[in-house]
């Protein structure tokens, strides 16, 4: 298959190495303005760009997706453009089949959640072979259900990365600096993240089997968890304003 990913920023980047290594896809093409390659073709802008595709990815800021012209011919469209929605790219690319993709930059690693939503059921399974070494993929039936899990998503890792950030302010006003709470903050969030990928229990189950009743676990929590739910309420209310403004 022949793959064109416009967009070569940070999420481009992860997406790349998902598909340099996917054995289906046999020839990439770049259209980004400042990255450089020795093993694809790169241009500068799409209008250069000639011939047929089988995939077309575009991983662009969706305020520059109107300056962007496309004049190929391409099977198979993956926008993981916020806020662009399905209806104007199909209008845009009235022969293929387009989905919408709302990954995470864990899919660099192939630890990727990625949600997707359009296409009907007989045509997903091309686009799961696609995308096969990112990581868990998810379809959605619903446009506005993608906006929302974009949010946990796509946003996820900063937002958990930024909590992280507050304990190791924390650490840091009882003495420690700001490496040695950044190198125990990250060990921490490493060996939680193998136990919730080796220990198939609930989160519940899990939480309950390191908050013993009575212990010094507990005791934080009973503190940290009446206060989050508001804030990450308000922070979701935040994230879909901003999803909505930029769709505009």
């Amino acid at each position: 298959m022949k793959l064109l990913l416009v967009g070569c920023g940070h999420m481009g980047k992860a997406l790349l190495g998902c598909f340099e290594t996917n054995p289906i896809i046999t020839n990439i093409t770049i259209v980004d303005p400042a990255f450089e390659s020795s093993k694809h073709q790169v241009f500068r802008n799409t209008k250069d760009v000639r011939g047929d595709f089988d995939v077309l990815v575009l991983a662009v800021k969706p305020q520059t997706y109107p300056d962007i012209k496309v004049g190929i011919s391409v099977a198979h469209v993956i926008s993981v453009m916020a806020g662009v929605m399905c209806d104007q790219l199909i209008a845009d690319f009235p022969s293929s089949i387009v989905v919408r993709l709302m990954p995470n930059m864990a899919a660099a690693y192939g630890k990727g959640m990625s949600v997707l939503y359009g296409a009907k059921a007989a045509a997903r399974s091309m686009f799961n072979l696609i995308l096969v070494n990112t990581g868990l993929l998810k379809w959605v039936d619903e446009e506005s259900d993608l906006d929302v899990l974009t949010l946990f998503n796509a946003c996820g890792p900063g937002l958990l990365l930024g909590i992280t950030q507050e304990f190791v302010a924390v650490l840091q006003q009882y003495g420690f600096t700001q490496p040695e709470a950044e190198a125990m903050m990250k060990q921490v969030f490493i060996g939680t993240s193998a136990i919730l990928e080796h220990d198939k229990s609930s989160l519940s189950d899990l939480v309950g089997s390191i908050a013993t009743k009575a212990g010094i676990t507990e005791a934080c929590l009973n503190v940290l968890q009446p206060g989050v739910q508001p804030v990450l309420e308000a922070t979701m209310k935040a994230g879909l304003e901003r999803i909505l403004a930029v769709g505009e």
